[in-house]
């Protein structure tokens, strides 16, 4: 019997690696937010009470903050749990699409837009704000390439707990249904029957 070498078993098998999104039936307090799909990396924008759009991302801590992203950390990060970094933005644009794309100072390959329950989307906000001023006590770094602000995240970051992870989990809390595996933030907007 023939051997095949367990990488490319693996990356065949992480190849269909894909989360299919499931919105809320229509909210009675909507308020919009914004899924942004950057690639193998996403991150979420939260429109506030007042109408400001803040966004939120989750990321290796040396990859995102430190620009460290030559292949010799692809092993680290895949292999093993590293410091983990909570990104915070305000975003200048219209509450659209196209406009937040614009704004943006990272390549955004697309952006979906939806509508969740005013208090669940409030709810994530007050949580990661927390856990963000938390952060801030130990220092932050500003990285404006990717315009946001960065800090310590108390969650290591893991092959099986990335960024799409986390923003499969800030969707939960708002009532979405996430399904499927988002490890390389291939999401699918779930067809309605």
């Amino acid at each position: 019997m023939r051997r095949i070498g367990l990488l490319p078993l693996l990356c065949l098998a992480l190849s269909g690696c894909a989360a299919t999104v499931t919105p809320p039936d229509a909210p009675r307090e909507p308020r919009t937010l914004y899924l942004v799909d950057h690639g193998y990396h996403t991150s979420l924008i939260l429109t506030t009470a007042d109408e400001d759009l803040v966004r939120w991302a989750y990321g290796e801590w040396r990859w995102y903050v430190e620009g460290e992203r030559g292949s010799a950390r692809l092993f680290p990060v895949l292999a093993m749990p590293t410091q983990a970094a909570l990104g915070r933005g305000v975003v200048r644009a219209a509450p659209d699409p196209a406009a937040i794309r614009a704004a943006l100072p990272v390549v955004t390959e697309r952006i979906m837009a939806f509508e969740a329950e005013a208090p669940l989307v409030d709810g994530l906000l007050a949580r990661n704000e927390t856990l963000f001023a938390a952060g801030l006590e130990d220092g932050h770094y500003d990285n404006h390439w990717v315009g946001l602000v960065f800090v310590r995240h108390p969650v290591p970051y893991t092959f099986r707990h990335n960024s799409n992870h986390v923003i499969a989990d800030w969707l939960e809390q708002m009532a979405f249904r996430v399904d499927g595996n988002p490890m390389f933030g291939r999401w699918r907007l779930a067809v309605a029957p």
